[in-house]
């Protein structure tokens, strides 16, 4: 665990903390209240539209049916995985 540290430089640090905390905010916004998350998940979600030459990468790929039934689970699996990446970047 301590070698994740010094192999991760420090300048990248704050980017990997930041994103956990966003990740970490996301996964409790799921856990505790699924109508939120459901409603930030579909507004958050409008596609924009971009040049033809792109197309393959404009298709929109819909998993909304999938994770929104069980956000709660997302919302749990997320809150482990920052807690497991926080412990390894902290180096416990």
């Amino acid at each position: 665990m301590a070698l994740l540290l010094t192999v991760t430089e420090v300048r990248w640090l704050p980017i990997a903390w930041t994103l956990l905390a966003l990740l970490a905010v996301l996964g409790a916004l799921a856990l505790i209240s699924p109508r939120w998350f459901t409603t930030l998940a579909l507004r958050g979600g409008h596609w924009v539209e971009t040049e033809s030459y792109l197309n393959k990468l404009n298709t929109r790929v819909e998993i909304d049916q999938l994770i929104l039934p069980h956000s709660r689970w997302l919302g749990a699996a997320t809150l482990a995985a920052v807690a497991t990446l926080s412990w390894l970047l902290l180096g416990w």
